[in-house]
This record gives C-alpha cells, structure tokens and sequence, in this order.
C-alpha cells in the first residue's frame, strides 16, 4: 500500500500525462462520463448542483455546469474559506472568476454563498478512487472530508479510467462517495 502523499504524486503526473500527451482520450474519456452523469437519477432529480471549476488534468467541469444551466438547475462552485472550510458559491453567466490561486483553483468572486443543506447534488473532485468501496484521494487539505462527514444530499464522482486504483493507504476520517460513475 502507497502513503497518500505517494499516491497523489503518482497520479498527478499520471493525470497530467494524459491531459497533455492525450488529450483525445481524455476527452473522449470525459464525454463518456457526461453521457452517464446526465442519464443518471441524481442527476434528473437535482435542483441544485455543487462542483469545482476543474484543473486542467481533471475532468472539465465546464462542460456539467453549462449542463446544469441548459437544465436551469441552480449551479454552486466551491471556494476555499477561512478555518478549512469550503463555501459554495451560486454562479451564472455573469460570475467573475479569480485568477488562479496558489493551489491553481480557479474560484467565483461573487455570487451568494449558499448552505451546503441546499445541494441535492455534489460533484467530488479527487485524484484516485477505489470504485468498490467509493473512497476518494483528495488533494490532501480535507475540505471534502469534511463537507462529506454531515452532507445529507447525493455526492457522486466522475472517475478516468486512470484515476481508478485503491492502492493508498485509507484513514478512519475519510469520507466515501456515494456514486463513482467510471
């Protein structure tokens, strides 16, 4: 079993290898995986939808939040707040976005900060998963563990073909998806 910080770094590359050695696939990979969000019952069923804008090795999420507008679902982005803490943040068409931060996040400026209570629907990022048992590898700051621990609404995930792994080492305060669409 590989520490999580081994772990990450593996995939990290691995993921940006593919982004940028194939992209082709990783598309073809990304459009798959819209096609089962989309026809999915959480997906029909929410109002409200929360995600992150994607890093550019992660699966583009600007292509789910322009689904969910057409959908008029109500669209919240996470944005890194004080105390470890995420908030989420409804955007439209007219959001200003940051420059990307230190971590490359790409956050909404403006908009209202909604309670987590309000999501049906939460999209989680994440560098691996193990599709048996919905665990994740995060990005190592906890900020879905901790929104997952009290989250009552449906959390999925969209996972490449290259983030399907569960050799990491798991740790009682992770949280599980509950979906692992792949």
């Amino acid at each position: 079993m590989l520490s999580k910080k081994d772990c990450r770094d593996q995939q990290k590359a691995r993921l940006k290898a593919l982004a940028e050695e194939h992209p082709d696939v990783k598309v073809a990979q990304e459009e798959r995986l819209y096609r089962k969000l989309f026809s999915s019952a959480g997906w029909r069923s929410a109002d409200t939808v929360a995600l992150t804008k994607s890093l550019p090795f992660e699966v583009n999420t600007d292509s789910l939040i322009q689904q969910a507008w057409l959908e008029k679902k109500t669209v919240l982005v996470a944005r890194v707040a004080e105390a470890g803490r995420l908030d989420f943040v409804q955007v439209s068409e007219k959001t200003n976005w940051s420059k990307p931060n230190r971590m490359g996040l790409v956050e909404p400026l403006d908009g209202k900060v909604m309670p987590v209570a309000a999501i049906n629907l939460m999209i989680v990022p994440a560098l691996a998963f193990d599709c048996d048992s919905g665990q994740r590898l995060g990005f190592g700051g906890g900020y879905y563990d901790r929104v997952l621990k009290d989250f009552t609404g449906k959390s999925a995930a969209l996972c490449l073909a290259e983030q399907a792994r569960c050799d990491w080492i798991k740790d009682d305060f992770d949280q599980v998806v509950q979906e692992i669409i792949n």
